[in-house]
């Protein structure tokens, strides 16, 4: 299968997502298969909430975000089993990479998702290997996107301190919307 924006999936009431068949992926540059199984779930992207407008969690990226958290998965059982992973951390970001160009993503925000992986394998003592042979390209590209966070700091401060407003000038008002919503929710899920 190549890479498509649309993806059988399901979103649960936990913000996670669940693939509904099975995805037999190619990466077009290795040759390598994905195999990802019905049943298999997800949180897509892990963004920093002040980040989100930047690079938002779900969207054209999901089946890319669904590779690469398959093959963390991966390397994560290997980790806990004591044996070498079928995939490298590298080479899971590389192909995190590969595959958001592919699908239309701009360059700058597939770049700010892989900053962000690659900085997420340095935590992760399972996906942590060969880290540093990528980091010269890490921080080239971290000092290229480092203007942008300030600005997402300062977007994500607007818009709590809007809402913070909203709550303190119409308290009643929120809440009464809020009762309504969760109602209608509640009123559509009831058979």
């Amino acid at each position: 299968m190549s890479l498509a924006c649309d993806i059988p999936a399901v979103i649960h009431t936990d913000g996670m997502y669940e693939v509904t068949e099975d995805l037999d992926l190619l990466h077009a540059k290795s040759g390598r298969r994905t195999l990802i199984r019905k049943g298999f779930r997800t949180d897509l992207a892990s963004v920093p909430r002040f980040l989100s407008w930047l690079t938002p969690i779900a969207g054209v990226h999901n089946i890319a975000a669904i590779r690469h958290d398959r093959n963390c998965v991966e390397q994560a059982d290997a980790y806990r089993e004591g044996r070498a992973p079928d995939i490298t951390s590298v080479e899971t970001d590389g192909m995190f990479l590969d595959d958001l160009l592919e699908l239309g993503v701009p360059l700058y925000r597939a770049r700010a998702y892989w900053v962000g992986v690659r900085f997420g394998a340095a935590k992760n003592k399972a996906r942590r290997a060969d880290w540093w042979s990528t980091f010269p390209e890490l921080l080239l590209w971290t000092l290229l996107l480092l203007p942008v966070v300030p600005a997402g700091l300062l977007v994500w401060l607007t818009l709590t301190l809007g809402k913070f407003i909203s709550w303190a000038v119409r308290p009643q008002e929120l809440t009464s919307r809020a009762e309504f919503m969760h109602d209608a929710f509640t009123a559509r899920r009831t058979p």
